[in-house]
């Protein structure tokens, strides 16, 4: 009895541990209402898998790219074992309905931890057990090379993050419309040296609409189309902060080199 109760302390200690995974880089839907994942269904919710399956927690978001493939944030993933982490695919609940599938292989960006920004934090990973295409479950159409987006332009982000900073999280999926900040206006709020060309902002300068912790690695659409990856930020939905995003368009051909698509 003794063994079982100090196990169920450890887990408590891993499952409260998700900051420290991320960073505390950006990651929660703030002021989004709620959507399913017919309208997302190339969303999957990455979780830790802790106990031989017999525990897992939402870790982050992640998009699948082909029958095999999925991509997520680098910092999603950093120090994770293949074997540790599942994702669970064509369920607006991110812990029941759907279908689970064992990560398989992490390939996270070489330029990713390079000096001191959040710089490619990008990875792509392969299930195990392939994705089964459906009403609910289909790749998503990743922006090409050469798109760039106009400041203004409105995208969605999508997660099952926290719906306030330091709040509870929703086990349904949420969504937010946010504009595209430029990365100059962007640069200003963070720093010239902190805003590179392989990043994209997006978000209300006047607060209330948000991505935060727990929406990290998740989708960033524009038309249809993948633009962007939750990175990281500050605040939450915070006066004169914007989101930063990974600008999917520049890390394109890594994405097909790696993976074919």
């Amino acid at each position: 009895m003794l063994k079982f109760v100090i196990l169920l302390g450890l887990l408590a200690s891993c499952l409260g541990s998700e900051s420290t995974v991320e960073k505390s880089l950006d990651g929660k839907i703030v002021g989004g209402h709620s959507t399913t994942i017919q309208e997302w269904p190339f969303m999957l919710s990455l979780q830790v898998s802790y106990l031989g399956g017999l525990f897992t927690f939402h870790q982050c978001g992640a998009s699948i790219i082909g029958s095999n493939w999925a991509i997520t944030a680098a910092h999603c993933t950093e120090g994770m074992s293949a074997s540790s982490l599942i994702v669970r695919a064509g369920s607006t609940n991110r812990y029941s309905g759907g279908s689970t599938h064992q990560v398989s292989q992490i390939i996270e960006h070489s330029g990713y931890g390079v000096g001191s920004t959040y710089n490619n934090d990008v990875a792509v990973f392969r299930v195990s057990t392939p994705f089964v295409f459906s009403n609910n479950v289909q790749p998503v159409n990743l922006a090409s090379n050469n798109l760039n987006l106009a400041g203004g332009t409105y995208t969605k982000v999508a997660g099952w993050g926290a719906l306030s900073s330091g709040g509870s999280s929703p086990d349904n999926l949420m969504e937010v419309s946010l504009p595209v900040v430029t990365n100059t206006q962007c640069a200003q709020i963070y720093g010239s040296s902190s805003i590179t060309n392989s990043m994209l902002c997006a978000g209300y300068l006047a607060g209330g609409k948000d991505s935060c912790q727990g929406d990290s690695g998740g989708p960033l659409v524009a038309g249809g189309v993948q633009v962007g990856i939750v990175s990281w930020g500050g605040e939450c939905a915070a006066v004169g902060i914007a989101g930063v995003y990974v600008r999917v368009s520049a890390i394109r051909d890594w994405v097909f080199t790696n993976t074919g698509i």
